[in-house]
């Protein structure tokens, strides 16, 4: 391992070399911390100060000059500390003490903690209180009735059809220590729980750490379902600590009792989790359980015999339920997982303390992590995270929306209370009001049926938090993407999995079960490798080395981890992926882009080569095209990939693709910075209105896509090239005229929606000259109306008879099929009349556009209609005053070229004139034509569908 332990206890010498500021706003007592270093800086850590205290050391990789990147650090500070890191190659030599680790015992010279290889977990002494430790597990074989799809906790029932498995029992443990120092050791222990039979269920990762200065232990444990979840609950999981000293009275606390996700926000009689109560003092030990509300159920008991930490509490009368839901709604590649939560884990932190004069203090500390800190501006010259853009005023709009999504998701998940053991740290992936893609809407946007339920870190997105942190040094932030990185480590992420070994570590897809979806994504990738360089979390490194082992979204968490370890599996498996990664990358991959686009950046960093370089070039040169068009669909953004390529190749050409990068986020930007300004204590109603009437954040994946992830590297580049974000901004393109062009629709290669409740058929257009659908945003003024006249020259015919209208959105469509079609990017979404399959049917289709220099405005055959087919317009599922019914023929155009001729504006006047819409004979005057659907309101605003009332619609061909 190139990773080494060094123990130290060094004196500050005057020609000592400063390395950086530290500052603590934490409580006092021990803490551990991560920070990066330059190349060049430091080649061992014995040659470490901080203001003359004892550190503990680790490195945690290598710049290619052999100088150290990482270090992990101990320390044990007071609250507001600042002092100087520094360097001191001349420093004396000083007594180091000695490691708190020796064999199997844990010992800072009062705390003495045992971990024997079977029987107890460990035991512990501390003068008269003594005691050894367990973790007993209960399971319940008989469903407890229906699965709730919102719902993971149901009534236990009075089943009798239980088993008893304890760590007790374990005869085949490991143990492995894992930090041995002077103010630190770590030990874990994994094995799996065990019946009075031999049976085996559920495996546990203990981990102890003990600490010099404090007679604190930290016990943090992890389970891990390994079992059929149709046949096996868990109904009770006990870490029990059997005192031997002392009798003490008995104490009991249980977790707010909230066992419902799925709760408005806006329902004020359910309960708030205010304060910590998880905090227990017997005799003289204090226990507190991290997150003890939020993770519930919960319990904390102390008896005269033992202490418990009940992970699930038998006295809650309920069960964990992980099955597959079964008979909901279906969603595309939602629910396809048949396991269900086979592999899921959780991780929970239990610390006790000795003789603590202020319990309450020790309990903030424990559930309110707090960094010692460098500066941003300091981490940002490291250059061990990449060439980012610090946090500041140079792009202000684009940091206001940043600033902003950062709050708003704190917000979310703040007021939505998403709490409880499974829940507890994920992100709704729908933001309020934003409706699912069977446009079902939850108005209060916590998370429901199937596609828009969690984020499961989808799209990256806690990586962001980290990099935020670095760039802002907001410790606020930098908690929240610890919270959704135990998430994504623990529920999200397949830890056992008997069918197919190779998919542990790999990820599980965002829906309403946290389990419910086939395993596809959600890596907990270099947010984990974040959490582990920064705090020292070993689960998490031991969870991204099974992530990157798997062959989805493994490219350049290997390539770090080799920096990390030294070890050669990875930098063949990076390497490996790097050969093979063509195209590089699609910029309508969207996970190309926030899993693998900041990799590069980080690959360019460790190790530097020309492929890489060549291929980052190529991939700029071949995206130029899509943001020099004015048509093309820009897809997802690569913000690292461009970024990249234009540290390479600082080119003009390359600049102007990051200026337009840029350009494309001008729909999420505040006009003004201020305009986004709000407190964090705002009502969320506030949060939604200045989302909707700003923000525009429809979704938080967008967040991660857009804003978040990846963009501080392109903006660094843009700074770079004197570009500014108002220049960038303001950026329209100029538009050209297509020219006329008629395409038969291959038949064979039309395909199906992926939504199987959807009835639209996709086709791409072949033609180079189709145009994406939302240009019109980013056109000069005066382009703006020749393109939309431009658009309805457009038309797509079934045999002749023309489908329409083109101008909705293709979710009017795909309510019922049948009416429209719409782009999208080079493709066309289309119905069939009659809903039958365009591939199968037999019909002609054909996609025609006619250029502005073509266009003659021409009159058609007179006709007599009913209409047969009415819908709500424009929602098909939705009521209003408008109403709406496809057409069987074509009526004269309305004028499609801009500037209107004066001739042509008379005639379609005429044409208009020579129309008679009427209601059971009665002419109606509020109707309009859109291509081959009418529009209208009746005349006394009824259901046209329910009032018994005839429509008819006649023209008349004008006389030549």
């Amino acid at each position: 391992m190139r990773a080494t332990a060094a123990l130290l206890c060094l004196t500050l010498l005057a020609c000592a070399g400063e390395i950086c500021e530290i500052h603590y706003p934490g409580e006092s007592g021990p803490v551990t911390f991560g920070l990066p270093l330059q190349a060049g800086v430091l080649h061992s850590t014995d040659q470490l100060t901080l203001n003359g205290q004892v550190l503990q050391a680790r490195s945690n990789g290598c710049w290619p000059d052999g100088s150290l990147k990482w270090l992990l650090l101990d320390a044990t500070l007071p609250q507001g500390f600042r002092g100087i890191l520094q360097s001191s190659p001349a420093a004396s030599s000083a007594t180091t003490p000695a490691p708190l680790a020796r064999a199997n015992q844990l010992s800072n010279g009062r705390l003495q903690l045992t971990i024997p290889a079977s029987g107890p977990l460990f035991t512990y002494a501390l003068g008269d209180d003594q005691g050894s430790a367990e973790l007993v597990l209960k399971l319940q074989h008989d469903a407890p009735g229906a699965t709730q799809e919102e719902n993971w906790l149901l009534d236990a029932g009075e089943s009798r059809n239980c088993s008893d498995f304890t760590s007790q029992a374990d005869s085949s443990r490991e143990i492995q220590l894992e930090e041995n120092g002077p103010l630190r050791a770590s030990c874990r222990i994994a094995g799996w729980f065990t019946a009075a039979d031999g049976r085996k269920a559920y495996r546990y990762i203990v981990r102890l750490t003990l600490y010099r200065d404090e007679d604190t232990v930290k016990i943090q444990t992890t389970f891990i379902n390994t079992e059929d979840v149709q046949q096996n609950f868990l109904r009770s999981l006990v870490l029990r600590l059997n005192r031997a000293g002392v009798p003490v009275p008995g104490q009991l606390i249980i977790g707010t009792p909230r066992f419902h996700h799925l709760i408005s926000w806006r329902d004020k009689s359910r309960p708030e989790l205010a304060g910590c109560p998880g905090v227990l003092t017997s005799g003289s030990l204090t226990a507190v359980a991290r997150d003890f509300q939020r993770l519930y159920p919960k319990e904390l008991c102390a008896t005269a015999q033992a202490l418990e930490y009940h992970l699930w509490p038998e006295r809650s009368g309920k069960v964990l339920d992980l099955r597959r839901r079964e008979g909901q709604r279906r969603e595309y590649l939602d629910y396809r997982n048949d396991a269900g939560g086979m592999g899921v884990a959780k991780t929970h932190d239990l610390f006790l303390t000795w003789n603590c004069p202020d319990p309450e203090r020790f309990a903030r500390r424990c559930n309110r992590p707090c960094l010692p800190a460098a500066s941003p501006e300091y981490y940002r010259s490291t250059l061990a995270a990449g060439e980012y853009h610090l946090a500041g005023n140079t792009f202000p709009r684009t940091e206001a929306a940043i600033r902003f999504a950062f709050q708003y998701l704190r917000k979310i998940r703040r007021a939505g209370q998403f709490d409880g053991m499974m829940d507890w740290g994920d992100v709704p992936l729908g933001v309020h009001g934003m409706s699912d893609h069977m446009q079902q809407r939850n108005p209060e946007g916590s998370p429901f049926r199937g596609y828009t339920g969690w984020l499961n870190n989808d799209l990256a997105l806690n990586h962001a938090f980290y990099l935020h942190f670095l760039r802002s040094g907001d410790q606020e932030v930098l908690r929240d993407g610890l919270e959704i990185t135990w998430h994504v480590l623990d529920v999200d992420t397949v830890h056992h999995w008997p069918a197919d070994p190779a998919v542990i570590g790999s990820g599980r897809r965002h829906d309403q079960q946290h389990w419910g979806s086939g395993i596809s994504y959600g890596y907990a990738l270099d947010s984990a490798l974040y959490m582990y360089l920064l705090t020292g979390e070993h689960r998490a490194l031991e969870v991204v080395k099974n992530s990157a082992r798997t062959a989805f979204y493994g490219r350049y968490i290997n390539i770090r981890l080799w920096e990390l370890t030294g070890e050669q599996e990875y930098l063949d498996r990076a390497e490996k992926h790097l050969q093979a990664d063509e195209p590089f990358p699609k910029a309508e991959n969207f996970r190309g882009n926030s899993y693998d686009s900041p990799g590069y950046i980080f690959y360019d960093s460790i190790r530097p080569n020309d492929l890489l370089r060549e291929k980052v070039i190529a991939a700029a040169r071949r995206l130029a095209p899509r943001y020099t068009s004015c048509y093309a669909g820009k897809g997802y953004p690569p913000y690292a990939v461009l970024a990249l390529a234009h540290k390479y190749d600082p080119s003009p050409e390359n600049a102007f693709t990051l200026k337009i990068l840029l350009n494309q986020l001008r729909n999420y930007l505040p006009v003004q910075p201020e305009d986004l300004a709000i407190s964090d204590t705002a009502p969320m109603d506030e949060f939604d209105a200045l989302n909707r009437k700003v923000a525009n954040i429809t979704n938080t994946g967008v967040l991660s896509l857009v804003l978040l992830t990846a963009l501080p590297y392109m903006l660094e580049r843009l700074q770079a090239t004197g570009i500014s974000e108002a220049e960038a901004l303001a950026f329209q393109y100029s538009w050209t005229e297509p020219e006329s062009f008629t395409e038969e629709l291959n038949t064979a290669v039309i395909k199906p929606s992926a939504y199987p409740q959807i009835r639209t058929w996709n086709y791409s257009v072949a033609n180079p000259s189709f145009p994406d659908w939302g240009v019109d945003r980013f056109l000069r003024p005066e382009d703006s109306p020749k393109y939309y006249a431009a658009i309805r020259r457009y038309k797509l015919y079934e045999d002749g008879i023309l489908i329409g209208p083109n101008k909705f959105s293709h979710a009017f469509s795909q309510r019922n099929g049948r009416i429209g079609w719409s782009h999208l990017g080079a493709a066309i979404s289309f119905t069939t009349p009659d809903n039958s399959n365009p591939a199968e049917n037999g019909r002609r289709y054909l996609l025609q556009y006619t250029s502005a220099a073509d266009w003659r405005w021409q009159d058609r055959p007179s006709f007599e209609e009913t209409l047969t087919t009415i819908y709500p317009y424009p929602d098909i599922a939705t009521p209003g005053q408008e109403w709406c019914a496809p057409l069987r023929h074509e009526s004269p155009d309305p004028c499609c070229i801009h500037p209107a001729p004066p001739e042509v504006t008379a005639r379609v006047a005429a044409a208009l004139k020579r129309h008679l819409f009427t209601e059971d004979g009665q002419a109606l005057t509020t109707w309009r034509r859109e291509q081959n659907l009418i529009v209208f309101q009746t005349s006394d605003g009824s259901d046209p569908r329910q009032n018994g009332r005839t429509y008819r619609l006649q023209y008349t061909r004008g006389q030549e």
